[in-house]
Parts: structure tokens; C-alpha cells; sequence
């Protein structure tokens, strides 16, 4: 029988996910994917902007929860559904029951730490100003735009409101991660039903 998870971190990029994942990983009673972010409801975006090859086939992306055992929560988590339109209507299709844990950071500073991002990895070298004065002007679906739409938190929690009831989804703050993580971390157990201590 495939196994699917019940819950998704859906974003921010750039808001702690990577960190978030990394902590959930460790608590007994849940199974996160093998993979970060297989980007499998990510079908608005560029494979080439993303940092690994999305897993797109539905048996590749099945196997990525093969070794679940007793585990309570099961969850992936790809930053790129928050932004990506589509992934939420995706996710309800598959797991009309799913949890949803978004973080969000100040816009600015989520931008920034992306224009960062792309620095450090070399595919980046004009000054931040340059570059959020063509993404302000830009059509096209590239990193460019994205660095500053992925800040547009609003209309994507709007666009998760239609298709999951707000008991099924919990906001956080980056702020929060950073300053109180046990406390949020308890948090998300308890939004998860998850009774594990916290190491």
C-alpha cells in the first residue's frame, strides 16, 4: 500500500524550512522525506531555478516515504508550494486531510537572503538594487520575479484557504524559529497530535 504524507511544509523560501525539516527529523513518531524538497506539486516553476531535480513521477515521489514504520506524522517539506498556485489544489486532490505549517520572514529580508542564495552559488552578481528593479519590471518565470513574489504572503495563504479549513493549516514566523525554537517546535507537535519529547 503507498503511503502518502499527512503533512507539508509549504514555505517560505528562505524562512527556516531547511532548518525546520532538519529539527522535525529528529523527533520519534515522525518521518520526514528522504529528500527535502522533491517539489513533487511544484508545477509552476522552472526545474532549472530549483537547487535539486524535482521528483515529478508519483512512484518515485511515493518511495520517498517507503521506509515509514509506526510513524504518526509523515511530511515533506519543499518551499516552493507556498508560491507555486497550483500546489495547493494539487495537495487537496491527494491528501484532502494534509496539515500545513507555513513560515514566513519579513519580505524584505526573505528577499535579500535569496538574491544571497544566488551569490554564494555564483548565478548572481549585480548589486540587490539592480536586481529587485528588474524583478518589479519582469514577466517571465525565472528567479528574478520570484524574489520578490515570493514575499506576496497574502494571496498565497488566501490561495491554501480554499482548499484546506484554516484547523488544518498554522503560520509561523521565522522571528519565531529563531528566538524561541523549542517553543515552536511544541507547537508544531501539537498541531501534528505528535506526543514525542523534544530532544
Amino acid at each position: 500500500m503507498s503511503i502518502w504524507p499527512n503533512f507539508f511544509i509549504v514555505g517560505a523560501p528562505r524562512a527556516g524550512t531547511t532548518s525546520l525539516y532538519e529539527y522535525l527529523k529528529k523527533i520519534p513518531e515522525i518521518y520526514m522525506s528522504s529528500i527535502k524538497e522533491p517539489n513533487y506539486f511544484a508545477t509552476n516553476i522552472d526545474p532549472n531555478l530549483l537547487l535539486s531535480k524535482p521528483v515529478k513521477e508519483k512512484s518515485k515521489y511515493l518511495e520517498l516515504f517507503k521506509n515509514v514504520t509506526s510513524e504518526k506524522a509523515i511530511g515533506e517539506a519543499s518551499p516552493n508550494y507556498l508560491w507555486d498556485e497550483n500546489a495547493p489544489k494539487l495537495i487537496s486532490e491527494n491528501v484532502p486531510d494534509a496539515k500545513i505549517i507555513i513560515i514566513l520572514r519579513n519580505p524584505v529580508e526573505r528577499a535579500y537572503s535569496h538574491y544571497l542564495m544566488h551569490m554564494s552559488n555564483g548565478s548572481e552578481n549585480r548589486p540587490f538594487k539592480q536586481v529587485i528593479e528588474e524583478a518589479l519590471k519582469s514577466s517571465t518565470n525565472d528567479y528574478v520575479r520570484r524574489i520578490i513574489e515570493c514575499g506576496y504572503y497574502y494571496k498565497q495563504i488566501l490561495n491554501y484557504r480554499k482548499y484546506f479549513p484554516e484547523n488544518q493549516i498554522k503560520i509561523f514566523r521565522y522571528e519565531d524559529l529563531e528566538k524561541n525554537t523549542r517553543q515552536m517546535i511544541k507547537d508544531i507537535l501539537d498541531f501534528l497530535g505528535v506526543s514525542a519529547s523534544i530532544p
